[in-house]
């Protein structure tokens, strides 16, 4: 055969199989709208969006919106100042963070997300469903294109694959709940196929495109997706293992190390900065315990898991279909086959029935199978793969296939009856049809007959993809859509009641904060898109002076990564530049939760009947000076309420200036004696113990507070044991100190209750956060409530802290009583509880001291849409030195400048910035540039030339090759 021949021959099948892949897409993406109809459908009927009440509404949306803004500042500094001018900073996140940083893990980095830079805000609620579609769009586009470049599956096949994959139950509650959880679902595939381009063809632009756009996206997922295509490798390697072909293997995977590297590099201007503040993140600096096994309940509900349509616990969503459980036993019943397959899915199977892999994976926070989209891919695959084998399947086979099946189905039934009306008993429904199908293969020996049943068998792993979704969103069968935001709901959300108080207050003086007790989905990092500044903040990553901040003053607060106000403290909120506090109307029996010396500021109109606005009249700006200091060593020996009442007399540093000495503080806060009254028969006071034998019960504290003073109690060493049902009943003193519960009382419970105690016994689980509630009364009988979320180490994001301060606000009248309420039984711990009373007395004269000098003339330079900023600038006049305390989170970001001189900015206070001044007058110039993005940006650039390197390099060696076959 002719040389010229052979090239006709190739090009024809190549046009072939374009074609075919081409109509594919079609019939795919055809499919694939018909499938949103009938899944997603259900949101449109019942007027919801995309957007999930808590994180979705609280941080996705409000992400989406302020990057477009972001995107469209630098896009009109591109187009009318002709330069590339990138604000990093906003003091509308929280105390103030880094834009970049803070964003990435919701918006900034996913590539979709750019688009958004052209879409109006009231057009943005679509535009964010729109792209949770499209993501579960292209990740069923990678999943077929792994699968085609495998060329061991057909196009139904790989269909039906694609479709189980991109609608599995991690899909259908993920992809709407956190959008971006959607993309390692588009990345994986794609990196699959770059590592298989590698190994067939020595092809490196699959790999490092998608390790760049992963690894761009989400530092988060990126980690998983690593591990994963890691396992993915050595599983290919060693399993098929022959002698001679492992010295080429590892040739193999060194060249895919290094070819990652490349697209990791390319990354490094986005990924290196956020990988800074993760390691410096509160968050991470504890995690929650990890089990040897999981609770009893996750393993009886794993088998039913499966094919059903919820979760079982710790994100494990599988949700598959009944041709998939067919697939997978199929696979395991063909012998001396698929042998990388069946070693994949034991593998990953044991991943998710061992805790610590989930603790591994999720960065040894806490237990979580968020990485499950990377079975459900190997699950969708093994359908593919296994195909044809059903379609040839022996009647013998068929016959072992149904006993296996209904053994699985007996076993899920047995252990799951009560969910038997859901996606379990569905998939059951759906297996008998697809046995038919199963069957009458035999009686089509006939392609297009064959071929009618194949699309059959597609039908109904579409149909029961489509119950799952019913089961899953149908508010006859579930509460999810009851969790997402009304279509009619978006303008008000975004219009947000605080942003409305705000504007009615009309301050356009200099910097200030505002806090309040007004904060629900909606207003959460509301400040984000006003424009104002709070101390609210809830995103994933945080300054990490914030975590020790918390903790040293004890704050009720005790998630460094999600605080609502500093807890009514008085003096926190006044160095903190809190000039405004807002809160909702109350009855006259409820005191006001407003600090000492914030006084009504009056609000016209309906805003003026539904909320309160308390101005501080002893503000301070964002810069306020001291002349003397507290040494580090005497504050950490002081007490919470010591340590905020030191901190109006003397700055905090970190470094002591040579020319300033330590003062000792003068207190004025006292301790004040109670007595306990244990209010019933279920709570007892035990040394340093409360002992709860029921849900609920309450202890009072009765004292003679002061009068003009904020009243706190102090928790210090809090710890918190659980009593389950069946223990009360034993001989064990500790959980039921007044045998309340005694063999003879057991003995007196009817049958059916001592079986619901014994079930309820059985799956019983220490709780993990409880919220524990203290009231306090004045003699007026006006009252104030606070609740503390204590949380044990079993909690998911456990803080480690053990010692809080709960404050019963400031009041004119004394104080009198603290009522505690218990909500769960078990057993309240302490080392000491203290009632502590903090007189106002002194507050004026120390405030107005810190205001004798202070920063006047302060611009933010955030005049844009976005309120980001790179520079802070102001002016202050000294008659003495003094030290200039900047409210402004500490940030080795930032770099300040006094008359043009740089200077070395000190931690004050824990949280914030001060710079040592000489007498006179000063301008002071702070710039902010990302920590870690000029390294990033350097090494993007030696990726950048690698990859230019690695091109040159390729398509030397592809003409010498051409060369030397054509003989040129």
């Amino acid at each position: 055969m002719g040389k010229g021949i052979r090239e006709r021959i190739c090009t024809c099948g190549q046009k072939k199989l374009k074609n075919e892949k081409r109509q594919y897409y079609m019939a795919y993406t055809i499919l694939f709208m018909i499938m949103c109809g009938f899944v997603y459908g259900y949101f449109f009927r019942n007027g919801k969006t995309f957007i999930y009440c808590s994180d979705g509404l609280k941080q996705h949306f409000k992400a989406l919106i302020y990057y477009a803004r972001w995107l469209r500042t630098i896009l009109r500094n591109l187009w009318y100042e002709h330069k590339l001018i990138i604000p990093k900073f906003s003091f509308s996140i929280g105390y103030g963070s880094d834009i970049v940083t803070t964003l990435h893990y919701y918006a900034i980095g996913d590539p979709l997300n750019l688009f958004s830079a052209f879409v109006p805000t009231r057009y943005m609620e679509h535009f964010y469903s729109f792209l949770v579609l499209v993501r579960l769009y292209l990740a069923g586009v990678a999943f077929s294109g792994y699968c085609f470049y495998q060329k061991n599956s057909g196009r139904i096949s790989v269909m039906a694959g694609a479709f189980s994959y991109i609608f599995c139950a991690f899909a259908l509650t993920a992809a709407v709940k956190h959008p971006y959880f959607a993309n390692p679902m588009i990345y994986f595939p794609l990196l699959l196929l770059g590592v298989e381009k590698i190994w067939k063809e020595k092809k490196p632009w699959t790999l490092i495109g998608s390790v760049f756009l992963s690894a761009i996206s989400s530092f988060y997922f990126f980690y998983m997706l690593v591990i994963m295509v890691i396992v993915y490798v050595l599983v290919k390697v060693f399993i098929p293992y022959t002698k001679g072909g492992m010295k080429q293997a590892l040739g193999r995977i060194f060249q895919i190390g290094g070819y990652s590297l490349i697209g990791v590099m390319l990354s490094a201007c986005m990924l290196l900065p956020v990988l800074l503040l993760f390691f410096n993140n509160p968050r991470t600096d504890y995690s929650s315990t990890c089990a040897a096994f999981y609770p009893q309940r996750y393993y009886e509900l794993f088998m039913a898991g499966f094919v059903g349509c919820e979760s079982i616990g710790y994100w494990n969503f599988m949700g598959y279909t009944a041709p998939a459980l067919l697939a997978v036993i199929l696979l395991f019943l063909c012998k001396k086959k698929y042998k990388t397959l069946k070693a994949g899915f034991v593998l990953l199977t044991v991943f998710l029935l061992v805790p610590y892999v989930g603790f591994m994976m999720n960065g040894f926070s806490y237990v979580s199978n968020r990485w499950v989209w990377a079975y459900s891919m190997l699950v969708s695959y093994i359908i593919t793969v296994v195909w044809d084998e059903m379609r040839n399947l022996s009647l013998k086979k068929q016959m072992v296939l149904i006993g296996i099946v209904a053994v699985y189905y007996k076993i899920s039934f047995s252990f799951n009856p009560e969910i038997a009306g859901r996606g379990l008993k569905l998939s059951l429904l759906i297996m008998i049809p697809v046995f038919g199908i199963l069957f009458l293969f035999h009686f089509f020996q006939k392609r297009n007959g064959k071929k009618v049943l194949e699309i059959g068998l597609l039908g109904l792993v579409v149909a029961n993809l489509a119950g799952n979704a019913y089961f899953t969103y149908s508010p006859d069968r579930s509460l999810f859509l009851a969790q997402y935001l009304d279509r009619n709901r978006v303008d008000s959300v975004l219009n947000a009641s605080e942003k409305r108080v705000m504007k009615a207050v009309n301050d356009v003086g200099e910097f200030y904060r505002y806090s309040g007790d007004i904060y629900n989905a909606a207003n959460s990092n509301s400040t984000l898109l006003s424009g104002f500044s709070s101390v609210q903040f809830y995103w994933s990553l945080s300054n990490s002076t914030m975590a020790p901040f918390m903790e040293q003053l004890c704050l009720r607060d005790n998630s460094a990564y999600n605080y609502k106000t500093l807890d009514n403290r008085t003096v926190l909120n006044t160095l903190s530049s809190v000039k405004y506090y807002i809160t909702k109307k109350k009855d006259d029996t409820i005191a006001s939760y407003a600090p000492y010396g914030f006084s009504q500021y009056p609000i016209e109109g309906s805003l003026g009947e539904k909320f309160n606005v308390y101005k501080n009249d002893y503000e301070l700006p964002l810069g306020y000076t001291y002349n003397t200091c507290i040494s580090k060593e005497d504050y950490e020996e002081l007490s919470p309420i010591e340590k905020q009442e030191a901190l109006l007399q003397g700055i905090l540093l970190e470094e002591m200036p040579e020319d300033y000495e330590a003062i000792e503080p003068e207190l004025s806060s006292q301790k004040v004696d109670y007595t306990v009254t244990c209010e019933g028969d279920f709570v007892t006071k035990q040394g340093n113990s409360f002992v709860v034998t029921e849900n609920n019960a309450e202890a009072t504290l009765t004292f003679h507070g002061l009068q003009d003073s904020e009243t706190c109690l102090y928790l210090d060493g809090l710890e918190y044991r659980g009593i389950s049902p069946m223990s009360l009943y034993s001989e064990d003193e500790s959980v039921d100190p007044l045998n309340l519960y005694t063999q003879e009382t057991w003995e007196s419970l009817t049958k059916e209750e001592q079986e619901a105690i014994e079930r309820w016994d059985k799956y019983w689980t220490e709780p993990s956060e409880i919220n524990i509630s203290f009231a306090s009364v004045n003699e007026n009988g006006q009252k104030n409530q606070k609740k503390l979320s204590y949380r044990t180490p079993e909690f998911i994001w456990y803080a480690g802290r053990h010692n809080f301060v709960i404050n019963l606000c400031y009041d004119e009248m004394a104080k009198n009583t603290i009522r505690i309420t218990f909500p769960e039984r078990g057993i309240y711990s302490f080392d000491s509880m203290e009632v502590i009373c903090q007189p106002m007395k002194n507050y004026g004269d120390q405030v107005s001291a810190l205001k004798e000098n202070v920063l006047e003339n302060v611009d933010l330079h955030n005049e844009n849409a976005a309120f980001a900023t790179n520079e802070v600038t102001g002016t202050i006049s000294l008659n003495e030195k003094k030290i200039l305390c900047l409210s402004v989170p500490y940030s080795s970001g930032w770099k300040a400048y006094v008359d043009g001189e740089e200077k070395k900015i000190l931690q004050a206070n824990t949280i914030f910035m001060a710079l040592p001044l000489e007498k006179g007058n000063h301008e002071i110039r702070l710039v902010y540039h990302t920590p870690g993005m000029t390294a990033g940006i350097i090494v993007t650039c030696i990726g950048i030339f690698s990859l230019c390197v690695l091109i040159l390099y390729k398509k030397r060696r592809n003409t010498e090759y051409y060369n030397a076959i054509t003989g040129e």
